[in-house]
């Protein structure tokens, strides 16, 4: 669906190791449109915590202490870390986050690590939590989080999708699993939860990084639902996430033996994404939006978020197939974007009826990474996740 096509390209893009600005011109809310917002998940209550001129933020951490939140916030121009007072809602710009994507303070607040992918780094770095020269840690990876010890980081492998943990000082590494997205270790130390597909896994390991085991599927909602960016209550037992399993991006959460998810908190017809809790297990925060304008959804056709689609193999080398489900005959377009939003394929552009249609992708020309597809028709739009390995 149009109104909120971009808030999900930039959801994909958060899950998949970059924040998507400017995909292409369609009707959505701009990106600036997206602050912090903190969900009170005793009282039930929301709270606006950032808003910044002409920016969207994304991605919040909270401090050891809860006070703060590190945050991505994204202009036209420029994609860097702040750091927000959660009582007052001054936002101050990290030293040594320019560049900053997906950022995580450390347990012992001493540290906040980050990757840098927005200005082409796929690199991991740590910098003081009070902000400083920034230290290299790994390159090629992604997606950090901290063990609860504060002594390694958990991470996506940016050359194989691989799960793996670093020693920030040694720099001795352990694999976690093969493949997964957003990885977040448990506050009590004894598992990793990530994102593989559409749906999330855990799979235990020791404070050292070591898994045991294969990893555990906890979600089933499968393709198109989008379950993705986990985060750990503080006693280990519950994981909230962000995921369209209701029709619209909302946060849930699951139990972390698996079951079925409860919805925690969202604002209907706008997208809700990135949840992070915070370490006392009270708060929730997270980057959305305020209430559209009235009449903005009335104004749109009654089929809203009828449109479905999904992609498999995914990952795949070299072909994938998108398959997408109209509910009534319609003007249809398939296309694939890379991440800095170029069209590098257009798969379909046709009159469709009603129904189920699949298209296939080759893209053996193509480079390994991380691409996302869009299909359009009429005032609908379905955007997903593709994931080439070779």
């Amino acid at each position: 669906m149009k109104t909120r096509s971009l808030h999900f390209v930039l959801a994909c893009a958060v899950a998949t190791l970059l924040l998507i600005s400017d995909l292409a011109p369609v009707q959505a809310q701009p990106t600036d449109d997206y602050d912090i917002y903190v969900f009170n998940a005793k009282k039930g209550t929301t709270l606006q915590v950032t808003s910044i001129p002409a920016a969207g933020e994304f991605n919040p951490s909270f401090s050891n202490n809860g006070k703060n939140v590190v945050h991505d916030v994204l202009t036209s121009t420029s994609h860097d870390l702040y750091v927000t007072d959660v009582a007052t809602g001054t936002s101050t710009a990290l030293a040594g986050g320019d560049g900053g994507n997906d950022a995580a303070w450390s347990p012992n607040g001493k540290l906040i690590a980050f990757d840098r992918i927005p200005d082409g780094d796929p690199s991991l770095y740590v910098v003081p939590a009070g902000g400083g020269t920034r230290t290299l840690v790994r390159a090629d990876a992604v997606d950090p989080a901290w063990s609860p010890n504060s002594k390694r980081l958990v991470f996506t492998d940016d050359a194989d999708g691989s799960v793996r943990t670093i020693d920030v000082k040694t720099g001795a590494e352990t694999t976690v699993a093969a493949f997964g997205l957003n990885p977040v270790w448990s506050p009590n130390g004894t598992a990793i939860a990530f994102t593989d597909g559409d749906d999330l896994y855990t799979v235990a390991v020791n404070r050292a990084g070591v898994a045991s085991g294969a990893p555990v599927q906890i979600t089933f909602d499968g393709a198109g639902a989008f379950n993705q960016q986990p985060s750990w209550s503080n006693n280990s037992r519950t994981i909230v996430f962000h995921s369209n399993r209701g029709g619209d991006f909302d946060l849930w959460t699951v139990p972390a033996s698996g079951g079925t998810p409860a919805l925690l908190t969202g604002l209907a017809g706008a997208g809700d994404f990135d949840p992070a809790y915070s370490n006392n297990g009270k708060l929730v925060a997270y980057a959305g939006v305020a209430a559209p304008a009235a009449g903005l959804l009335a104004a749109l056709p009654g089929l809203r978020g009828a449109l479905r689609a999904a992609s498999f193999p995914n990952p795949f080398n070299p072909t994938t197939t998108i398959s997408f489900t109209l509910p009534e005959e319609a003007y249809a377009t398939v296309a694939v974007f890379d991440l800095l939003g170029k069209e590098v394929a257009r798969l379909a552009a046709d009159a469709f009826p009603a129904g189920t249609h699949e298209v296939s992708w080759d893209a053996s020309r193509l480079p390994s990474g991380i691409y996302l597809y869009r299909v359009e028709a009429g005032a609908y739009e379905a955007v997903g996740r593709l994931v080439l390995l070779k």
